[in-house]
């Protein structure tokens, strides 16, 4: 899969979805995303996982986390 253009900030480095998709086999956020990517911009996380949502790739749950969808 592509990697996602997240406009956060020029230095850093797109979140591809496949990695995303592959973390949020559990409920997540942000914060927690980004230290397994081993990132320190969750804002650009965030971005990206409302991207996704917005595909319908991922869900919000319970506390601000994200899952992956069903489909």
């Amino acid at each position: 899969m592509a990697a996602l253009e997240v406009a956060a900030s020029s230095s850093a480095p797109a979140a591809p979805e496949d990695e995303l998709l592959k973390l949020l086999r559990e409920p997540l956020n942000p914060d927690e995303v980004a230290a397994c990517m081993g990132r320190s911009d969750s804002s650009a996380i965030l971005a990206a996982l409302t991207a996704l949502e917005l595909k319908g790739l991922v869900r919000r749950v319970h506390g601000g986390r994200y899952l992956r969808s069903g489909r």
